[in-house]
C-alpha cells in the first residue's frame, strides 16, 4: 500500500515539476530570443529610493507601507503635473518577484551619484521645471515632442504608456507611445553617423540570449531626461548601456548602466521588468496634435509683460 502512494505522489508531483520548467525563450527564424511584443509597466517605484526604505528589496509588508506613503505624497499636492499623477498604480516594482524600492541598483544607497558638475545640470534642470522655462527657446525637447521616454535610458511613469519592440535580422525597433515615435537601433557594429541626435546613436549586439545596445553621440540641447525623480543628466559624449532579456513568457527585464566621468562619480545601474500587455495592441496617444499649450504660455507671456493702464 505505501509503494502504491509513493507512485501516486510521484505521478502527481512529476507534472508539477515539468510544468515549472517547460517555458523557454521563444525564439526567431535566426534563432535569437523574441523580444516582440508590448510591453508595459505598472508600479510606483520612483528612479531613486524613497526615504521610507533603507533597502533595495523589501518585504510585501514594508512594500505595502512604501507604496502608500508614495500614493499619499501624489495626493497631498492639489495641483499637480498630469504626467507625474497616479492613475490606479498602487504597487512598487517586482523584479524576480521581490519588491523594489527603487529601481537603482548600483549605488548601494539607491541614489543617482552626481558629480559637482552633474549636480549643476540637474539643478538648473529642476529650477527650470520648477519656476522657469519663460522663453520658448527653453522649452525642453520632451515638451516639443523630439525626445521622449523611449529614448535611452528607458523611463517609466505612473500611466500606461505602452513600449512595442520589433526585430528583424538587422534591426530591433522600439515604439514607446510617448511623441517620440520609432527608435531604430541597427544589429552590428554602429552606422558611424556623426550628427548627434535626441536618441543618440546606437548599436546592438546578443550576448548570449539578452541584447545588448550601447547609445552615445547625443544632441548636445537634450542635457537632462526627466524621470520619475531627479533628471539623468547627460551630454554628447554620455554612454549608455541597455539590457534587454526575457525572462519568462510575460516578463522582460529591462536593465541600464549610465557612465560619464564628468556627470558622475560612478557608473550608475538601474533596472526593471516590464510586463506583456494583453491583448498587444498600442494605440495612439495623439497628445501633440491640437495641443495648444505652446501658443497659450507664449500669449499669456506676452499678456503678462503689456504694461498696465492706469485706473480710470
Amino acid at each position: 500500500m505505501r509503494i502504491v502512494l509513493i507512485v501516486l505522489l510521484a505521478g502527481l508531483i512529476a507534472p508539477v515539476a515539468v510544468a515549472q520548467d517547460a517555458w523557454h525563450v521563444a525564439r526567431t527564424q535566426e534563432g535569437r530570443p523574441d523580444l516582440q511584443g508590448v510591453w508595459v509597466t505598472e508600479f510606483v517605484t520612483r528612479t531613486e529610493r524613497t526615504k521610507e526604505a533603507t533597502t533595495l528589496e523589501v518585504s510585501p509588508e514594508e512594500a505595502r507601507r512604501i507604496a502608500d506613503a508614495i500614493v499619499a505624497r501624489s495626493q497631498a499636492n492639489p495641483v499637480s503635473d498630469p504626467d507625474n499623477a497616479l492613475y490606479g498604480y498602487d504597487q512598487l516594482a517586482k523584479v524576480g518577484g521581490v519588491f523594489r524600492s527603487s529601481l537603482i541598483v548600483d549605488p548601494a544607497d539607491g541614489k543617482i551619484p552626481y558629480s559637482v558638475a552633474g549636480r549643476v545640470v540637474a539643478d538648473r534642470f529642476d529650477r527650470l521645471e520648477s519656476y522657469g522655462f519663460a522663453n520658448p527657446e527653453e522649452r525642453p525637447p520632451y515638451e516639443r515632442c523630439t525626445s521622449g521616454l523611449g529614448a535611452a535610458p528607458i523611463r517609466t511613469l505612473t500611466i500606461f504608456i505602452p513600449t512595442q519592440i520589433v526585430q528583424t535580422p538587422d534591426h530591433v525597433v522600439l515604439w514607446t507611445e510617448d511623441v517620440q515615435g520609432a527608435r531604430i537601433i541597427p544589429m552590428g557594429a554602429a552606422s558611424g553617423a556623426t550628427i548627434p541626435r535626441f536618441e543618440g546613436h546606437g548599436s546592438g549586439q546578443w550576448d548570449g540570449d539578452t541584447l545588448v545596445v550601447e547609445t552615445t553621440n547625443f544632441r548636445t540641447d537634450d542635457t537632462a531626461r526627466p524621470d520619475s525623480g531627479p533628471p539623468i543628466v547627460l551630454r554628447q559624449t554620455t554612454r549608455i548601456i541597455e539590457r534587454f532579456t526575457r525572462t519568462a513568457h510575460g516578463t522582460l527585464l529591462y536593465q541600464y548602466t549610465v557612465d560619464d566621468p564628468e556627470l558622475y562619480t560612478m557608473p550608475w545601474r538601474a533596472e526593471f521588468e516590464f510586463r506583456l500587455a494583453d491583448p498587444g495592441a498600442v494605440y495612439e496617444y495623439a497628445c501633440h496634435e491640437a495641443n495648444h499649450s505652446m501658443t497659450s504660455m507664449l500669449q499669456a507671456g506676452l499678456l503678462g509683460r503689456q504694461p498696465k493702464h492706469p485706473a480710470e
